[in-house]
Order: C-alpha cells, then sequence, then structure tokens
C-alpha cells in the first residue's frame, strides 16, 4: 500500500500506472540511500516530483478550498 496516497499497488500491470510502485528519493541529491529512499505509487512520485514540499501544500489547500466551495453550492 502506498503510504502518501493509502491505494494498494497494482502488481498485475505490465504498464506504469497512477499505481505502480516507485522507488522515490526523497533529497535527489542524496542518492538512493535507506535513510533517503521510500517506496510509494507512481502517481504519488509524480505529484511530488517537481514542486517543494510548500507547493505541493498550496496546491492541496487551493483544492480543499474549491471543494469546499462545490460542496456549499451543492447543498445551497
Amino acid at each position: 500500500v502506498c503510504p502518501v496516497l493509502k491505494v494498494p499497488y497494482d502488481l498485475t500491470s505490465n504498464k506504469i500506472t497512477d499505481r505502480t510502485f516507485n522507488l522515490d528519493r526523497f533529497i535527489p541529491n542524496l542518492g538512493y540511500t535507506k535513510e533517503n529512499c521510500v517506496v510509494m505509487s507512481s502517481l504519488a512520485n509524480r505529484i511530488k516530483s517537481n514542486a517543494t514540499t510548500e507547493q505541493v501544500c498550496r496546491v492541496g489547500a487551493w483544492m480543499k478550498r474549491q471543494q469546499n466551495k462545490k460542496n456549499k453550492s451543492l447543498t445551497s
């Protein structure tokens, strides 16, 4: 199970999918060491691959605000 998104890995596909597992380096400059690596889903890895922690958090906060607005408009 992906420790980030809590989805089970797809171990049956021969193609890379959102649920394929990846070995990710948290700090790329430190290389593939036990302390610096984690297995996560391809989707989680892509989400974090080109952004800083702050950027990912800002996108997540914005998405929550948009969802809350949508939910409020649906219940009004």
